[in-house]
């Protein structure tokens, strides 16, 4: 009777050593987030900065899982057309955004990428502007390119969020894709959706020698394309409120070799971009940071809204 007990006693010592080091393990401290902004930038969506990699080598044993870390760095892609319908509604002058399960019946409105249209007979899951059931709105404005519809000269079209008019009949050329081929760009025509031009921002948190926030760096770009008018202002948020603004901006031309003979001509395309800099007390874990691209009539497309957990723990 003796034997079974020391064992039972062993065991129960053994339990109780494995065990302890588990309830030395503690979770992650939760950043708290700051309530969203009132009106339309507290429903834009949610992003985290990157997950920053764990080091490269041999990691000491350790009975407590290893937590995973956010880094110093975020993308913070503009919202496409449609997105900003969705949030918004009636902040753009288009039908709700095409809805891939939907049934669609004759009349029926829809819009893809910022471009109105309506549908001809019923139609479910056939994309706007693939020809066939949808037809652009005829609003006064420019609708979409679709390579299934014929054009005369004078015809307006928006493709890649840029207007074309047509210098003669044409049917199945995409805009932009000949220097000197049927469309004809109009740079300071704005599309039917009113908003300014896509852009992607990058935020960087930078680190001192002791590696305590300095400072955070913003750099704004909008996609390399045709020559096009440079944005009005742009505009960094916290927390609802504008922490920076400014109507600077540089135009980015990617460089053209001089033509040679059998070589086709090259085309040279621009962008435009801004940088802007907040200091470290301006944003910590717990902030929520938008940016903001503006055009002439004061229209603006954000970003998602970053909680800027840089550096902690999940």
């Amino acid at each position: 009777m003796q034997a079974p007990s020391l064992a039972r006693g062993l065991a129960i010592l053994a339990g109780t050593l494995c065990a302890a080091p588990a309830l030395a393990c503690l979770p992650p401290l939760i950043i708290p987030l700051s309530p969203a902004p009132n009106g339309p930038e507290g429903q834009l969506p949610l992003v985290l900065p990157n997950i920053a990699q764990q080091p490269v080598g041999v990691i000491p044993p350790n009975p407590c899982p290893v937590p995973g870390r956010y880094g110093n760095d975020a993308p913070l892609p503009s919202l496409s057309d449609a997105d900003y319908q969705r949030l918004f509604g009636g902040g753009t002058p288009l039908p709700a955004a095409w809805d891939v399960a939907r049934v669609y019946n004759a009349g029926d409105t829809a819009s893809v990428d910022g471009v109105g249209w309506r549908a001809k007979w019923w139609t479910q899951g056939e994309r706007p502007g693939s020809g066939g059931a949808w037809e652009p709105l005829d609003n006064g404005t420019a609708g979409a390119w679709s390579n299934s519809i014929a054009y005369s000269g004078g015809a307006q079209v928006v493709y890649n969020g840029l207007v074309y008019r047509a210098r003669w009949w044409t049917q199945g050329e995409v805009p932009g894709s000949q220097q000197w081929g049927a469309w004809e760009l109009l740079p300071d025509v704005p599309p039917p959706s009113g908003l300014p031009q896509t852009f992607l921002a990058n935020v960087y948190r930078i680190l001192d020698a002791t590696q305590a926030t300095q400072r955070y760096d913003f750099f704004i770009n909008t996609p390399i394309g045709p020559r096009t008018p440079a944005p009005a202002r742009w505009e960094i948020h916290v927390n609802g409120e504008v922490a920076a603004s400014d109507t600077l901006f540089h135009q980015v031309v990617t460089d053209c070799p001089e033509p040679k003979p059998g070589n086709p001509v090259c085309e040279a395309r621009y962008a435009w971009t801004a940088s802007a800099t907040l200091p470290a007390t301006r944003i910590d874990p717990t902030s929520r940071v938008s940016v903001w691209l503006c055009n002439a009539a004061n229209v603006c497309r954000p970003t998602s809204q970053l909680w800027a957990r840089f550096g902690t723990w999940f």
